[in-house]
């Protein structure tokens, strides 16, 4: 059985989070579970990923407008017989600096 998600996370106003975060709220720290996720990046910043070396150091992956990422998850790593490795990742929704308030949407394609 196979499961492709298309998820989003709405365009939210800052205030509405009900932790007492100074600059950042993280969305998760997953390692997909699944064969591949597709993230189509904007111009919003946050996707960290872990560094080639593997050691759980993330770095943060510049947004670059109309690009697609594309994450190996942890069944296409089986698969491959660990040839090919599942990307530990988190997002972060950052504090809107454009004076809104507004964290912006995102979109992201699990499968």
């Amino acid at each position: 059985d196979n499961q492709l998600r298309l998820l989003h996370y709405p365009a939210v106003l800052w205030r509405c989070f009900p932790v007492e975060i100074t600059d950042e709220c993280m969305y998760g720290y997953p390692q997909d579970f699944g064969t591949a996720m597709v993230l189509f990046q904007d111009s919003v910043s946050g996707l960290e990923v872990e560094t080639p070396s593997g050691l759980g150091q993330l770095i943060l992956d510049p947004p670059i407008p109309s690009a697609i990422i594309f994450n190996i998850a942890d069944i296409l790593m089986q698969w491959s017989n660990d040839t090919l490795k599942s990307t530990l990742h988190q997002v972060f929704a950052l504090v809107p600096q454009d004076g809104t308030g507004t964290i912006q949407e995102r979109h992201s394609i699990p499968f």
